[in-house]
C-alpha cells in the first residue's frame, strides 16, 4: 500500500508490527540476566539509532513505539524485563526494516 512517506510503514504493516510487538512474552530466563540495567539500555539505544536511521522516523516515534511494546510511559519506568521485552521488539522492527530495504532493491 502507498505510504506519505519513504520507510514509512503502510497502514496493514503498522499494524501487524504494533501487534507483534504487543503480543511479546516475557521469556522466564531473559538473555540479559546478570547484566546491569545501563548495559540493556545501551543494547536498546544502539538499536533505537539503528531503526532510526533506515526509518527515517524521528527518535520521540521509534522509542514511543517502543515504549508502547514495554508498558511504560517513560523507559525510566522500565525493570529488567520490560526493557528486554523492548530489545526484542526493536529487534523484529529492525528485522522488518531490513527485510523491506532488501526487497526494495
Amino acid at each position: 500500500m502507498p505510504v506519505s512517506e519513504s520507510l514509512e510503514f503502510c497502514g496493514p504493516c503498522g499494524e501487524r508490527l504494533d501487534a507483534e510487538m504487543a503480543g511479546q512474552m516475557f521469556p522466564d530466563d531473559p538473555p540479559w540476566a546478570g547484566h546491569h540495567r545501563s548495559e540493556i539500555r545501551a543494547e536498546l539505544m544502539s538499536l533505537v539509532a539503528s531503526i532510526m536511521r533506515l526509518s527515517g522516523l524521528p527518535f520521540d516515534v521509534v522509542n514511543g513505539r517502543l515504549n508502547q511494546a514495554m508498558k511504560v510511559a517513560r523507559r525510566a519506568d522500565a525493570d529488567a524485563k520490560q526493557l528486554c521485552a523492548g530489545i526484542r521488539a526493536a529487534r523484529s522492527w529492525l528485522s522488518a526494516l531490513t527485510a523491506s530495504h532488501r526487497d526494495a532493491c
